[in-house]
């Protein structure tokens, strides 16, 4: 005789709860909402006039990163069952500047390396005009070879 109470897991239910298949289910899960908001945001870029385009483009990186974030908190919710303190006001300002620091020195560690094998050539510092949009050819600082 069976209890109505109680019953028992499935496969699925306890396969859930393993780190691995979580971890493999975010990445999957937040790849496919980076895809569709990448897509949708090149879309909405190429159907704006020319002069908002800049706008349309920060636009659709505040949306992406505002989305981002919202799916994770509803992923680690649902999958994982706990809150995601990670995310929480104390954490968020001292993970933003580390992660900051890390981009940045991982970017100068590609350039180091492009440098060291001839693929790119440094001419020098000609402002910050290239920051605003498209960098116009003639204010180039680095060159392919």
């Amino acid at each position: 005789m069976a209890e109505s109470g109680i019953s028992t897991p499935t496969r699925l239910s306890v396969a859930l709860t393993w780190m691995p298949v979580q971890l493999v289910l975010l990445f999957v899960a937040l790849a496919a909402v980076d895809l569709a908001c990448q897509v949708l945001g090149a879309l909405l870029v190429h159907h704006v006039p020319a002069l908002v385009r800049d706008a349309a483009r920060l636009g659709s990186a505040v949306f992406l990163s505002a989305v981002m974030i919202a799916a994770y908190r509803w992923l680690v919710r649902s999958l994982e069952r706990r809150s995601p303190d990670e995310l929480g006001t104390p954490l968020a300002a001292r993970w933003l500047a580390l992660g900051a620091t890390a981009a940045a020195g991982l970017f100068g560690v590609v350039y180091a390396i492009l440098w060291s094998l001839g693929a790119v050539a440094f001419q020098g510092f000609g402002g910050l005009s290239g920051l605003g949009g498209r960098p116009r050819p003639q204010h180039q600082k680095c060159r392919l070879r």
